[in-house]
């Protein structure tokens, strides 16, 4: 995954899990976030990624999960967006890192959507909570220091995914780009409004229709870059 997002910056590392814990004997803490990427994953291999780091003792669990989006207006997704990748009816909305945004995926897609759903909202359901706190203790005690602040890092690091995940079972989901749920805020409208101003402000913004093809009017800026040296457009990345 490192190669193809172009990382190749953390590729020289000998390893990553014994970086973070040099780190943390120094008293450094350390979060981060993980990314799962259905195109070339399937819900079993991200299941054993997440069960692989709920078991490591020393590695902390990630205080976000997403999967993997295009940022809008970047080099890659104008690439994915001219290569026909992303999926049909996909909304800027829906490039929020829970939401699958493209159209080719490794595995089936109700396996993969099941997965999410069980990892965004239940995700109790992928790890053990008994194993989670145990391993929150653990890395406790190996800190080897009486500092609560450093307590309160530790467990709110390992704790997140299980806390996060509360705020949002109400709201029913697909994780599928051009399907998912809108947030209320697209509802919530003057009853006066125009239908000029309602497209305008309210409506959601699409980035391709219902095949796969960039909206109409992303095709001039498609043409617009065509135009520009491959250096430039490189350089947006």
């Amino acid at each position: 995954m490192l190669r193809r997002q172009n990382k190749t910056q953390n590729l020289g590392r000998r390893s990553v899990i014994e970086d973070i814990a040099f780190a943390e004997s120094l008293g450094i803490g350390v979060t981060y976030g993980y990314l799962f990427d259905p195109r070339h994953q399937t819900a079993a291999e991200m299941a054993r990624q997440i069960e692989a780091i709920a078991r490591h003792p020393l590695m902390p669990m990630p205080t976000y999960i997403s999967v993997i989006a295009p940022l809008a207006g970047t080099k890659t997704f104008w690439d994915d967006l001219e290569a026909g990748e992303l999926a049909p009816d996909l909304r800027l909305r829906d490039l929020d890192g829970e939401t699958i945004a493209y159209s080719s995926l490794a595995d089936e897609a109700p396996a993969i959507v099941d997965f999410l759903e069980r990892m965004f909202r239940r995700p109790w359901l992928v790890v053990d909570r008994r194993g989670i706190l145990l391993k929150t203790i653990r890395r406790i005690v190996r800190s080897r220091t009486l500092n609560p602040i450093r307590w309160y890092f530790i467990a709110a690091a390992n704790l997140h995914c299980f806390l996060w995940s509360r705020a949002t079972t109400y709201v029913p989901r697909t994780y599928m780009a051009g399907s998912d749920t809108l947030d209320p805020q697209y509802w919530e409208r003057p009853t006066d409004l125009s239908d000029e101003d309602r497209a305008r402000y309210f409506d959601p913004i699409a980035l391709t229709d219902s095949s796969g093809a960039p909206a109409e009017w992303l095709k001039p800026y498609l043409a617009s870059r065509a135009r520009r040296p491959a250096k430039e457009i490189t350089a947006d990345r």
